[in-house]
């Protein structure tokens, strides 16, 4: 794959990642997903602190919770990167002629 395919890539699921997350199920799972967490937190206050079980059981919510949240995050992070480069190159690129 050439670097501009591999920008092209990039860019399509930055723009994919983003649509998704202005669609009613996009903000469903982001509500879902910080509820579960806020909750998970909640109980992680309260939990007594020599039940490493329930602590573990608790971090492991709060990880799955966010995981795909985050992958996407870094998924439209990434395409802000490539177009910034992109701005970046445009701009060398405009100075030297």
């Amino acid at each position: 794959m050439s670097d501009l395919d591999s920008r092209i890539a990039v860019l399509e699921l930055c723009d994919e990642a983003e649509r998704f997350f202005a669609t009613p199920i996009g903000r469903y799972i982001v509500g879902v997903s910080d509820q579960e967490v806020q909750a998970a937190l909640d109980e992680l206050k309260k939990v007594d602190p020599e039940d490493t079980k329930k602590i573990r059981e608790l971090q492991n919510r709060i990880a799955v919770a966010e995981g795909a949240i985050v992958w996407m995050a870094e998924t439209m992070a990434n395409g802000r990167q490539v177009l910034q480069l992109i701005a970046e190159e445009d701009q060398e690129y405009g100075n030297e002629s």
